[in-house]
């Protein structure tokens, strides 16, 4: 006999959050490089700020 919905639920639940986690450590080192652009004039952005504030979201 197949599984029972509430067994079904919390696998997919199970390999939702997996993909999530996997996905967010993937976009960390692009977030990190994504601040550092250098576009070479003054922009007034304080970049420090921008880059601890994506490594606290993750």
């Amino acid at each position: 006999m197949g599984q029972s919905l509430e067994q079904w639920l919390t696998d997919q639940l199970r390999l939702c959050a997996a993909s999530f986690t996997k996905q967010a450590a993937d976009l960390a080192p692009l977030l990190v490089q994504a601040g550092a652009v250098d576009l070479g004039k003054p922009t007034g952005v304080d970049k420090e700020r921008i880059d601890n504030a994506a490594v606290a979201f993750l």
